[in-house]
């Protein structure tokens, strides 16, 4: 039960759409160890799950509290403006319930929004639940599954990754706060970026993103995804979100030209068709 005397300094999104109660039970214990910052967690479950309403019913403590919110079906974009309209704090931290936040997570975002950054993002680093390509250690082959490291230090970028960010909602504003429901992944989409399209609005209006390596999520790689053919699908569908986009396409994980990078080369075919199918439905649509 939640403490009434405690006020929150955070509050945490964190929503699924069809992972495991398994899955998202450990990323919500996770999140009951956090430390240092008192935090409100919103658990948006678009599953009916008596067992995870059970578990935030029960494991509210002195410095996290967890409120239990049933939605009906939707995209991550539409779930996650549901958090902003919800949050009782300024800051607002995303993550996933394939993620595991470190105990100092949410105090390091919470420390960087607080330094100044209207979006702040953090280390990502995996869980392989079988082991990795070779391929895996390219710039492309992280984007795919959510990883991001710049180091452990704290420096400006141009984007964060979904599983490992933060949002200052009174610096963003009422025009930049809230993700373009037309971006971000449903069941059985795959096209991502939100928290990109959000980033680029966000310096545009010279607001400030920062990464900061000391807010570190260890995202989970299921067997499922450590198949070439999954890979294919999911660069496929950034193809196609990059061509939504606009401009070419630039890894958020700085890569040299090497033997990882020649191994992922072949899976740039899928990207290419990806962006040219966007395009050529976009001319199909205009005519």
């Amino acid at each position: 039960v939640c403490s009434p005397e405690m006020k929150s300094q955070v509050t945490v999104a964190i929503t699924r759409h069809d992972e495991s109660d398994e899955l998202f039970l450990g990323a919500l214990e996770a999140l009951s160890k956090q430390q240092k910052t008192t935090i409100t967690v919103l658990v948006l479950d678009q599953c009916s799950a008596p067992e995870v309403e059970l578990f935030c019913s029960n494991k509210s403590n002195a410095m996290v509290c967890f409120h239990y919110i049933l939605l009906e079906p939707c995209g991550i974009s539409r779930a996650r403006n549901k958090a902003i309209s919800l949050s009782d704090t300024n800051v607002l931290l995303f993550t996933e319930p394939d993620a595991r936040a470190d105990e100092y997570w949410a105090y390091y975002l919470h420390d960087a929004l607080c330094a100044g950054a209207a979006v702040a993002g953090g280390l990502i680093v995996p869980q392989w639940t079988k082991m990795p390509p070779f391929a895996a250690r390219s710039g492309l082959i992280m984007d795919m599954y959510s990883l991001l490291d710049l180091g452990h230090g704290r420096r400006k970028t141009e984007k964060v990754v979904g599983c490992n960010f933060g949002i200052d909602i009174e610096q963003l504003g009422v025009d930049h706060s809230c993700f373009n429901e037309r971006y971000g992944r449903a069941v059985g989409d795959l096209m991502g970026g939100e928290e990109t399209e959000l980033c680029r609005r966000a310096i545009s209006e010279n607001l400030s993103v920062v990464y900061d390596g000391r807010a570190l999520v260890t995202h989970i790689i299921s067997s499922e995804r450590i198949r070439y053919r999954w890979l294919a699908k999911r660069i496929h569908a950034a193809g196609k979100s990059r061509a939504r986009d606009g401009g070419l396409p630039r890894p958020t994980n700085p890569s040299r030209f090497g033997f990882t990078t020649l191994l992922a080369s072949p899976l740039y075919v899928c990207y290419v068709l990806g962006y040219l199918s966007y395009k050529l439905g976009a001319v199909n649509r205009i005519q």
